[in-house]
């Protein structure tokens, strides 16, 4: 027995008496040891922590990923560029042929 046990018998031993303290203590030990077993299943063990980080690699990006990653993020802003420029092209021409078809439209009307 600890110093504790020893302690909590000769409090409770005066109280209960002799069978009743030692089956008291004996519940308390069995309790806490109950308690610490459902904790041991919460806190990850050295085990654990390496299968996770080993499980996550697989999630982050590499060096080689990131490289690769900005590459493509500029080619895909390179090529956005160019559509944008070509479709205000397109835009302001149809805008010029309108405005020509109007003043078509009506110098056709005034004469």
């Amino acid at each position: 027995m600890s110093t504790n046990e020893i302690r909590l018998y000769d409090s409770i031993g005066t109280r209960l008496g002799d069978d009743g303290a030692q089956e008291f203590v004996g519940f308390i030990k069995s309790e806490i040891n109950n308690e610490i077993m459902d904790l041991k299943d919460v806190f990850l063990t050295k085990a654990d922590k390496e299968d996770l980080i080993n499980s996550m690699k697989d999630i982050f990006l590499t060096k080689g990923d990131k490289v690769e990653l900005i590459r493509a993020m500029k080619e895909d802003k390179a090529e956005l560029t160019k559509a944008i420029y070509v479709i205000g092209l397109v835009q302001f021409l149809a805008i010029v042929a309108t405005v020509i078809g109007i003043f078509s439209f009506m110098l056709s009307h005034i004469r």
